[in-house]
């Protein structure tokens, strides 16, 4: 598959969200931010990027790869 080119028929936009994310697995808070980013790509739904320092890191398991 060739990667996709940013460009008007192929929208790359990266802001801030604006808003506290907290993301829970189960009873766990795994992450609380106000710093997260939104990443919007073509017509791809939006993906949320949070800094791994708001993260609690001792939830993470590390592989070869770095972390899942």
């Amino acid at each position: 598959m060739e990667p996709k080119i940013p460009g008007p028929d192929h929208p790359i936009t990266i802001e801030k969200t604006g808003l506290r994310v907290v993301v829970r697995v189960g009873a766990h808070v795994v992450a609380d931010t106000t710093q997260a980013l939104t990443l919007r790509e073509a017509a791809y739904p939006p993906v949320q990027y949070i800094p791994l320092e708001d993260v609690d890191q001792t939830l993470l398991a590390s592989s070869e790869e770095g972390f899942e």
